[in-house]
């Protein structure tokens, strides 16, 4: 510990300096957010760990900003465990937006008719499994009765695919990936997708363009487009101050 050692680049230099690093929670939107902010100078990758995989990233400094949608015992969204885990961070938290969570299948299956049907799960840790896990406990559906509870997928759009081939009668994601293959929804929350970073982060030249390309009306367009989010805080910032 505390050595010094060498670095060797794997790409060229200038393809690392505009390298932008997100992990945290999974949306379909991020791919479109990468082709926008693309021509900004910026090459934006995103890790899918779930939402308190980014907290711990945003913690070990690994990522430049965090997508996270943690739903806390009090019905806020990501300020709680920011608070718990990263005590005394400056913190920003950008909105992407208001989305719509909820049970994606073939024929128009809700919460109270998924014990004994075959479930794809997202992972532990995810925004998505925490307010599955909440949603469930508040009408005393044991999760040990709905079979399939244990498989993981880690995004969205596996959940809907796995749904669509018939692996799994129905799976927790967003609006916009049963839209994109043709499934049912039935809406169980609408939440808040955030991305946080570090204050002194906007200091930074990518993450300004970043910030500027989730506030403007092409990525509101998008949103909108995609279905099941609502766009009238996108880009709007909150501060939590150490």
């Amino acid at each position: 510990a505390g050595g010094v050692v060498d670095v060797r680049l794997s790409v060229p230099r200038a393809e690392a300096e505009e390298a932008v690093l997100i992990t945290g929670s999974h949306d379909p939107s991020l791919d479109h957010l990468t082709d926008l902010v693309r021509p900004h100078g910026v090459d934006l990758h995103s890790t899918h760990l779930g939402s308190m995989g980014g907290v711990i990233a945003l913690k070990k400094e690994e990522c430049h900003a965090a997508p996270m949608h943690l739903l806390a015992p009090d019905g806020t969204y990501n300020t709680f465990y920011l608070e718990r885990y990263l005590p005394g961070a400056d913190l920003l938290l950008l909105c992407v937006a208001e989305r719509q969570q909820g049970i994606i299948s073939r024929d128009g299956l809700g919460l109270d008719d998924l014990p004994g049907r075959m479930f794809i799960n997202r992972q532990r840790g995810s925004g998505t499994r925490v307010l599955l896990d909440h949603r469930l406990a508040g009408r005393g559906i044991d999760p040990a009765s709905i079979p399939g509870y244990g498989r993981e997928a880690t995004t969205h759009l596996a959940v809907a695919l796995a749904v669509r081939t018939g692996e799994a009668d129905a799976g927790m994601g967003v609006y916009s990936a049963a839209k994109a293959l043709g499934l049912t929804f039935v809406p169980v929350a609408t939440e808040r997708y955030e991305l946080v970073m570090h204050r002194a982060m906007l200091d930074d030249p990518r993450i300004e363009a970043l910030v500027s390309t989730v506030s403007s009306e092409a990525f509101k367009q998008i949103l909108q487009g995609l279905g099941g989010y609502e766009t009238d805080d996108t880009g709007v910032l909150r501060e939590l101050l150490g």
